[in-house]
């Protein structure tokens, strides 16, 4: 069988998921601003939307899709997918009776968790999403049933916002909002309040509860409580399922599987923090759970167009017998990418990883809280215990001012893809040196829309350490590491640079990308 070049694993690794994969015939870039390809000279530090593949990662996928075209076994997919799944449980430390099912991204796997929690709790189901202003934009709607893009995973169109068929009959979504309208994070007491008493008002209406807990938001939002959801899971007991919307993987081993010793779906990515090519989602589902939902085999309707047999592990296999068996090879390969970075990190002894993070985060807020016209936005309450390297704030959204006023979320977003191209044509008049930076490409996390009292929103922009920068700061030498991290965190300072240099020359900026 011939064995594929780049091209055809470039096409491969944007397979299988919707149109967020889609590059942009002009730049060659996706939504998220990522290539399909390694792009080694971009500063990146994006991992809070995602990230373009790592050349090691490149390499690993490579290898993975010779050896399935290679491959002259007939399960040679469902062996790889195996792999990939005993892997997973492995770095992540997983009691072996913890499942594994995989989906395109964290959004799908909202639709899986909806489908599990449908399947345990009794009906009519009300989904409650705490931080639906600061989730995945298609979280709420995946949450409530709905279709969260103009087509599906298996290759089908969609009508975003309408209801997919038998999974959202019946179905309430109540969203809970973790800013207020002045754009500041709400009280972690008032977003207790308001899931409490959103979970009583269902269960006394005889509903069945899922509960989407969110373990570090796009803004760095946990909430609710742990002391909220643990009276929650005391009072209600089986009539809530909690669902832990843990997508950016900012949490450590031991907080994963405290939440799977308390029977919780935790929804992850490899694409996230672990920098892993966007599109690799996966539920962690606890024992509770998967034996209540082994023997099922009704699927709904239009839950079929978002899953295939061999997401499921192999002890779901009549539910893997009514499902399209179709083999999502886009998404093993991006999932093999991911598994390289988390393969990487965990090697890296965890007393540095939490130097690595505590750097970071010293360094960021003193760059923002020094570059004029930027704001440092207030780290949300959270009451989770000292967990790791994840003690450290590892996400930094900053409003931006221009003219005394804050940037629109549309201005935001211009200096967002402006960052991530090369102007230097652009301001002719520019000194070489301001022309060369310019010319520098920087990938930081996209803009997020913050309230403010003017009615107008502001535009967040985001920076954030990741596994890779750290990884790839590693040496067996803790103080030759220490010094390659500390040249790493000096791309910050080119990344600011460019930004606040677009900022002061905004229109010319504006006409020159609009030409």
């Amino acid at each position: 069988m011939t064995l594929p070049g780049p091209a055809a694993l470039d096409q491969m690794l944007t397979s299988g998921g919707d149109t967020r994969l889609r590059l942009n015939t002009d730049t060659q870039l996706n939504e998220y601003g990522c290539q399909s390809c390694p792009r080694p000279s971009a500063l990146s530090f994006s991992s809070s939307t995602a990230s373009t593949i790592s050349q090691r990662a490149y390499a690993a996928a490579e290898r993975a899709f010779e050896t399935l075209q290679a491959s002259e076994r007939a399960d040679a997919f469902d062996v790889l997918v195996e792999e990939i799944r005993v892997e997973l449980k492995d770095l992540w430390q997983l009691p072996a009776d913890v499942d594994v099912v995989f989906a395109p991204s964290g959004t799908d796997a909202e639709l899986r968790a909806l489908y599990l929690a449908q399947c345990v709790l009794p009906a009519p189901v009300v989904s409650i999403v705490v931080g639906a202003d600061e989730t995945g934009s298609g979280m709420p709607l995946a949450s409530a049933g709905r279709h969260f893009n103009d087509a599906t995973a298996n290759g089908r169109r969609a009508i975003k916002g309408r209801r997919i068929l038998g999974l959202a009959n019946e179905l309430d979504s109540i969203r809970i909002p973790s800013l207020s309208g002045h754009g500041q994070v709400r009280a972690l007491d008032a977003i207790d309040a308001d899931v409490l008493r959103s979970t009583q008002d269902a269960t006394t209406r005889g509903c069945g509860v899922a509960l989407n807990v969110i373990t570090h938001s796009k803004l760095g939002t946990h909430a609710p409580s742990t002391g909220c959801v643990a009276r929650i899971r005391e009072t209600f007991g089986d009539r809530v399922q909690v669902i832990i919307d843990a997508c950016q993987a900012r949490a450590s081993r031991a907080q994963i599987n405290a939440e799977l010793a308390h029977d919780s779906i935790v929804l992850i990515t490899g694409s996230k923090f672990f920098t892993g090519p966007a599109f690799s989602g996966a539920l962690f589902v606890p024992p509770a759970v998967s034996n209540r939902v082994v023997s099922a085999d009704h699927v709904p309707e239009g839950f079929a167009d978002y899953t295939n047999a061999s997401d499921w592990p192999a002890a779901y296999a009549r539910l893997r017998a009514a499902l399209p068996q179709k083999n999502n090879i886009g998404q093993a390969l991006r999932w093999v990418a991911a598994l390289e970075e988390m393969r990487r990190y965990f090697d890296v002894p965890a007393n540095f990883r939490s130097y690595a993070c505590a750097e970071f985060s010293q360094f960021a807020e003193w760059l923002i809280h020094g570059t004029p016209n930027f704001v440092l936005l207030n780290q949300p309450d959270c009451d989770l215990a000292a967990a790791d390297e994840f003690t450290a704030r590892t996400v930094f959204p900053f409003v931006m001012k221009r003219n005394g006023r804050l940037c629109s979320v549309a201005e935001a977003k211009a200096l967002y893809h402006a960052l991530n191209q090369d102007l230097a044509g652009i301001v002719h008049a520019a000194p070489r040196d301001r022309r060369r930076l310019l010319g520098r490409l920087c990938h930081i996390g996209q803009p997020v829309t913050v309230p403010q009292p003017s009615g107008e929103p502001a535009g967040a922009l985001r920076i954030a350490s990741d596994a890779r920068i750290i990884a790839e700061s590693w040496l067996s030498s803790p103080d030759a590491a220490a010094r390659r991290f500390q040249s790493r965190l000096e791309d910050l300072r080119i990344v600011f640079d460019k930004l606040q240099f677009l900022i002061d020359h905004y229109e010319t900026i504006a006409h020159g990308q609009a030409a």
